[in-house]
């Protein structure tokens, strides 16, 4: 089992930092709570939740007299299956935090849970790949091909609520280029300054914009997978939410601090979503 010691914490050691020490920069992790959750549904138990697709049903004309004309659907259903189980952990021996003064066992518990959480935002951002419809920026972003992006959600009949774009850093610097991002920007509506996301960066055509630099990246050319979405078009379902324990371990005299998650996630409607890449 690897045991931090006072050698591979030495960076840390009062001797070396003050109190307050620089944290690592972390990803802003966005796309949890953009998605359709189904946490409830596994909360108790079960390996898996079937999300049926209720399909319309649509209207006829009807004469005076006539009866209705029913409809019969045959639905459809897609599954998320709870298969994704995730731990890390750190054991502090007590010399190390005895010679601390940075509560450095609250510091790894908070690293614990970062990575965690970026577990499963890594798996959310990676089902961008299945989506089979695709807008290719090439090495410039242009409104024309964002306007492309969300005319594909309108054809879906994607509802205009609860839709999202998330993008990493490089495609972010392109829209900060845009006329029509930038302007919307500079107007602190009070989506971009109160939303309760720390990714929200502001709103184009009344969709919100995220940043995160967890979005899937792609070689050859080497380009970043971006997220044009309805809420709907994702399922995460949270058996476990991420946890963190801690013991002590006497007989060696340190203390363990262990963090675990447990969930599953799916794509549940594939015309609800666009892969949006842009190559750097």
């Amino acid at each position: 089992m690897a045991t931090v010691t006072t050698t591979t914490a030495d960076d840390a050691l009062t001797e070396q930092w003050a109190a307050k020490v620089l944290m690592a920069a972390e990803s802003r992790l966005v796309v949890a709570n953009l998605v359709d959750r189904y946490d409830a549904e596994v909360s108790q138990s079960g390996e898996a939740v079937h999300v049926v697709n209720i399909a319309d049903i649509d209207a006829s004309a009807k004469s005076q007299g006539s009866e209705v004309t029913f409809t019969a659907n045959t639905e459809g259903s897609q599954t998320i299956t709870v298969d994704q189980y995730a731990a890390n952990g750190v054991e502090v021996e007590d010399i190390v935090a005895a010679q601390t003064n940075i509560g450095i066992v609250d510091k790894y518990t908070k690293k614990i849970g970062y990575g965690l959480a970026k577990f499963v935002d890594s798996a959310l951002t990676a089902r961008v790949a299945g989506f089979s419809q695709e807008v290719d920026a090439g090495t410039a972003v242009t409104i024309a091909e964002i306007v492309s992006g969300i005319q594909l959600l309108d054809l879906a009949d994607a509802p205009a609520e609860d839709r999202a774009f998330v993008v990493g850093a490089r495609t972010m610097g392109q829209l900060r280029q845009i006329a029509e991002f930038t302007r919307y920007d500079a107007t602190g509506a009070p989506a971009v300054t109160t939303g309760g996301n720390k990714g929200l960066v502001g709103n184009i055509f009344n969709i919100p914009v995220y940043m995160s630099t967890n979005v899937l990246i792609a070689a050859t050319p080497d380009s970043e997978h971006n997220m044009l979405f309805h809420k709907e078009a994702l399922g995460l379902a949270m058996q476990k939410s991420p946890k963190i324990e801690t013991d002590r371990n006497v007989r060696k005299l340190t203390t363990d601090v262990v963090g675990s998650v447990l969930f599953g996630s799916a794509e549940l409607r594939d015309t609800f979503g666009v892969r949006f890449e842009f190559d750097y």
